[in-house]
């Protein structure tokens, strides 16, 4: 079962919107999250774990879908792939 095109829509203005919200938060989220995985839901950190798997063990615990949420490895170290 798929979402409807205004389902989608609506999905990706909220993982923008919280994308925005990590991009002028990341100074602090740096300092207090510092290699950790943390999970964005409506502005808001709502999972933090060392390891992606925990993370989303806590969004499946909450009854939120990972894909539908913001998972982003924060470190102080700038990573290049």
């Amino acid at each position: 079962m798929g979402v409807s095109e205004m389902e989608a829509i609506q999905l990706l203005t909220n993982i923008e919107r919280d994308q925005d919200w990590l991009i002028a938060n990341l100074d602090y989220l740096k300092k207090n999250f510092d290699q950790k995985f943390i999970a964005i839901k409506q502005e808001k950190v709502i999972a933090v774990g060392t390891l992606m798997e925990d993370v989303i063990k806590t969004l499946t615990v909450q009854n939120l879908d990972p894909s539908e949420t913001l998972i982003y490895f924060i470190s102080k170290v700038a990573i290049v792939l």
